[in-house]
Formats: C-alpha cells, structure tokens, sequence
C-alpha cells in the first residue's frame, strides 16, 4: 500500500540500536493499558531498552517533560487485580476491544487438561498465581492437587493451557468472540468461583499477545494525535 511503502523509504537506512548495537525490536497488536520485558518468556530481565511502561497519556506526557520518576509496577497481585478490572480513561487503546476481555471455564474443563498434560497431582484443587512481570503478565503458576502439585511457566504455555478454542470470550464494548487456540495474553487475573452448585474458573483479561516491546495499536493511537517522538 502507498502508506506502508512511504513508510519504509521514509525510514531507509535507520536502524534501532542500544549501546551501539542493534536491537531485538519486539512488537505485539494491543496492551491492557502496560507492557513487559522479557521476563515473560526467560523469568529474568536482560535487556534494559525493554522496559515495562505504562501505555497512557499519562506516561507520554511525563516523558515529554522529562520527568518520567519511578516506573509503575503491575507485579503484586493485589495491584493487578484492581487494574484489570476497570476500564482506564488515560490509556489510550481503552476502546479497543482486545483491551479487556474476560471467560469463563467450568472447573472440570480445567481438570481434564490436567489430565491430558498427564500431570500426576491428583484431582485439582486450587490454582494459585506465583509470579508476575513487572507489567502484570502472569509468568507462573501453581496447580495444586490431591496428590502433589505442578508449575507451569513461561507466557505462552499459559495461554496455550487456558486455550478458549469451543468457549465465548466476552470483549471490551459488549463484544462476544469466539475464542481459538491461545488465550489472547497472559496478562490475566484468575477468580475460582461457585454458581448453581457449579465450580468454575472466571478469568479476567487484557491486551492481545506477549506484550514485550511495542503495542501496535498503541502506536497507532499515538499517531493519530500527530506525535511522532516520545521527546
């Protein structure tokens, strides 16, 4: 397309690069409102052009004025809990509809998975959030059982676990989705709940993959208020 050629003659020759060298430039379509370093993948922090950063207003203009301070943390539950739930004014892709997103899960669906990854725990009992990233993405977790227990790490073997293929995923502005082979992001909180004498697992999210690098939609937004730099 004209746009996307103009782009990349605009850009020829130019190069990210950190320290003299070039970067790893990770991209991903849309946040919940925060980023990740790599963390999410490794469970450690290499590379510090990768920063988990609020995608907001907020932080845009404080980065202009040069007085970014302390960068906000998503990484205790208690604090991400709260976050992804609402709906934030000052992020810019909060219309979006991968923005927010919750399913539910009956809790046997779950438990069947734990039976067909064959891991050897017994009936499930409680699955516990052990780890986040900075940016609140869930990097581990617990799954207890009657007869021991096991973690799973690492952000893509959770969404790849909690796979909403069959199930209705509700989205941001009232928007039902069919779900596919990947929850849409690990940056999720977990609710285990009783309806009707029913067990389930209620799973609240946000953002649509890894969430390592650049938000394309937020990007995108960005954009459309005539910013072309951070400074």
């Amino acid at each position: 397309q004209e746009t996307t050629n103009r782009a990349v003659d605009e850009t020829a020759h130019k190069v990210m690069q950190h320290d003299g060298e070039l970067i790893q430039a990770y991209f991903f379509s849309t946040s919940c409102g925060f980023t990740s370093t790599e963390k999410v993948w490794s469970g450690r922090e290499k590379e510090n052009y990768l920063q988990s950063i609020s995608v907001s207003k907020q932080t845009v203009e404080a980065l202009a004025n040069g007085n970014l301070g302390k960068l906000p943390e998503l990484s205790q539950q208690k604090d991400f809990s709260v976050y992804i739930r609402n709906v934030h004014e000052l992020d810019y892709e909060n219309e979006e509809s991968w923005y927010r997103w919750k399913i539910k899960f009956p809790w046997e669906e779950i438990g069947r998975r734990v039976s067909e990854n064959q891991w050897q725990i017994g009936e499930l009992q409680e699955i516990i959030i052990k780890e986040r990233t900075s940016g609140g993405a869930v990097y581990l977790l617990q799954f207890v059982g009657t007869q021991g227990e096991m973690e799973l790490s690492n952000e893509y073997k959770i969404r790849e676990f909690f796979a909403p293929k069959g199930f209705t995923m509700h989205m941001n502005g009232n928007i039902e989705q069919k779900g596919g082979s990947l929850l849409p992001s690990a940056y999720i909180d977990l609710e285990i709940a009783v309806d009707d004498g029913e067990k389930y697992v209620q799973i609240y999210g946000g953002g649509y993959g890894h969430g390592v690098g650049m938000s394309q939609n937020g990007a995108n937004y960005f954009s459309k208020e005539g910013k072309t730099t951070l400074t």
